[in-house]
């Protein structure tokens, strides 16, 4: 018989093996379609101007200046993925991203980190989200 399988979007929340990196950014499951939102909430922190990347494959580094570990590898094939602007400003900072409803993208796989920067914590690597393209 015929077997028709749809592939499910998925957004896996990931942190640093020793969990230190503030827990400030919550990513949607990527579903084509409709519009990917990312949450970034830098209340209290001090940082005004927020940012969020994605790359092709995870990683955990440590990072001495920041004090904070890296979950993304930026020098996976393909460069940077997302292409979002920074935003500015204090607070939730809420990112979307459009995902075209092209069969092409069912399984892509990204892993995405927020930063905040400024203020007296100059630079603060948030969690990662491990993220699949999926209806």
């Amino acid at each position: 018989g015929f077997h028709f399988s749809l592939m499910s979007s998925w957004a896996f929340f990931r942190n640093d093996s020793g969990g230190t990196n503030p827990t400030r950014f919550v990513a949607a499951a990527p579903v084509m379609g409709t519009d990917w939102t990312a949450i970034v909430d830098n209340t209290g922190t001090g940082n005004f101007v927020t940012g969020v990347m994605g790359f092709a494959n995870a990683m955990e580094l440590y990072l001495p200046r920041t004090g904070d570990y890296l979950l993304m590898d930026p020098l996976s094939p393909g460069g940077e993925i997302l292409g979002l602007p920074p935003a500015y400003g204090y607070g939730v900072v809420v990112f979307s991203v459009p995902i075209p409803n092209d069969a092409a993208l069912v399984g892509f796989a990204l892993s995405a980190q927020s930063a905040g920067l400024g203020g007296a914590n100059l630079t603060n690597l948030h969690n990662a989200y491990d993220l699949y393209v999926g209806h």
